[in-house]
């Protein structure tokens, strides 16, 4: 790969950069980031070059070796990508590595969209493309065109050590197979295509069908009744669509088919308010015939200082600290001016209180005097019909310390606007997807 785009590299003008990770998983790492600076001086290009402890990295996150070392390599090339602002990573995964990947997946139990292959092009950060250009050519060609160059691949000397199930495959069962069913690979090959043919167009489809639901305080939420009228495969991959959207972590832990079965057999018995646990500290609720999608439940405590606008029409917005999902957003304005008055009128606030302000999750015992009354904030959720899954993230607005509204919903009665207020405050959710 190297040598082919460095011969291309004047006749397409690219600023080549080579980025090397050591993940100090064996004696042999050091003579390979050797090799690889003596590869960059004899091409005459730049070589970024660091090292992660991956073993650890896996064991601090209960990870596998291979997942644990994808995640390191591929956060170490998204960096030096954004450091030199660089729009391409180009990485040199050939036909053989998509075979091996197959079997992989497939032994792992993976989801069927996934037996489609390594993509030849996906977005790797922000305004970054992963580009994968020799995966139509097998190792053997390769091999063929680095010996009519004159060059010597390094040999990794782990490739050998059997307890990696990949060099299991690569050295005994692929072989098995190459010598009873000559020409399988090919046949793999297009096989894999059309399915990942199929999977481009289910995308699409999935993605028409999530926009039926709504993505709401960092979850999504859909009816339950029309949830259980999907046909099941289409089923299946919007739930591989949502929890790979609630995934916090660029770690990946997956659905597989023993979560999908399970979670086939759960759907007309779902019992209300109760959360289900899945992989990635993800979970399910059922509440007022909709069912949820969750990450990180139940949520941490949080708390958030707020700067109140100060001009009339002025929108001051920022992120809870448990979605990024979503952005709240307070607008202040005259009554009268035509200004956002879409809430409840008993949500406004007196435009007198400007200082002090804070937003924190509601803690037992928290109270409001609404209407004369003091009720708990549990009460007054479930008098709005705010969903259960909701209520913990609804946020409770304070002034110099003392409950005052839950914003949106209601103001406590001392600090409600009146008829000859000059000012409101309102409170509104924008929806931002990732």
């Amino acid at each position: 790969l190297l040598s082919l785009l460095h011969q291309l590299q004047n006749k397409y003008g690219w600023r080549l950069t080579v980025a090397h990770l050591n993940h100090l998983l064996s004696e042999g790492s050091y003579p390979e980031a050797s090799y690889v600076r003596q590869m960059c001086f004899q091409f005459s290009l730049s070589c970024r070059q660091s090292t992660v402890d991956v073993a650890k990295l896996a064991q601090e996150r209960k990870l596998g070796i291979e997942e644990a070392g994808r995640h390191a390599r591929y956060t170490f090339l998204g960096e030096v990508a954004r450091e030199e602002q660089a729009s391409v990573v180009v990485m040199g995964h050939q036909q053989d590595d998509q075979v091996e990947q197959f079997w992989l997946r497939l032994l792992r139990g993976s989801a069927p969209g996934s037996l489609g292959g390594i993509p030849q092009e996906r977005d790797l950060a922000p305004g970054v493309r992963l580009v994968r250009p020799l995966l139509p050519f097998t190792r053997q060609e390769i091999m063929v065109y680095l010996a009519s160059q004159g060059l010597k691949p390094f040999a990794d000397p782990d490739n050998d050590l059997l307890r990696f199930r990949r060099n299991s495959l690569r050295h005994h069962t692929l072989p098995f197979l190459d010598d009873q069913h000559p020409g399988w690979r090919a046949k793999l090959v297009q096989t894999m295509s059309l399915l990942a043919e199929d999977e481009a167009y289910f995308r699409q489809v999935v993605e028409g069908e999530l926009a039926q639901g709504s993505w709401e305080m960092g979850m999504y939420c859909y009816n339950l009744q029309h949830w259980q009228e999907l046909p099941p495969p289409l089923r299946k991959r919007m739930l591989l669509r949502i929890f790979h959207t609630l995934q916090k972590s660029d770690i990946r832990e997956e659905l597989q088919h023993r979560h999908l079965l399970h979670l086939e057999n759960l759907w007309t018995n779902m019992v209300e308010g109760k959360s289900y646990q899945l992989p990635g500290r993800r979970s399910l609720q059922r509440s007022h015939r909709n069912i949820f999608f969750l990450q990180d439940w139940p949520p941490e405590p949080w708390a958030l200082a707020v700067e109140p606008p100060v001009h009339p029409g002025e929108v001051v917005s920022w992120r809870f600290p448990w979605s990024s999902l979503i952005l709240p957003q307070l607008l202040y304005g005259h009554l009268d001016t035509g200004s956002d008055t879409t809430s409840r009128p008993e949500s406004r606030l007196a435009g007198v209180f400007l200082h002090g302000w804070h937003l924190r999750s509601s803690q037992p015992g928290d109270c409001l005097l609404v209407r004369g009354h003091q009720q708990s904030i549990g009460e007054l959720l479930r008098f709005y019909e705010i969903p259960l899954p909701q209520r913990a993230f609804y946020p409770l607005l304070l002034i110099n310390d003392t409950p005052a509204a839950i914003p949106g919903l209601v103001v406590a009665d001392p600090f409600r606007s009146r008829a000859n207020d000059s000012f409101y405050f309102t409170f509104s959710y924008t929806h931002t997807r990732r």
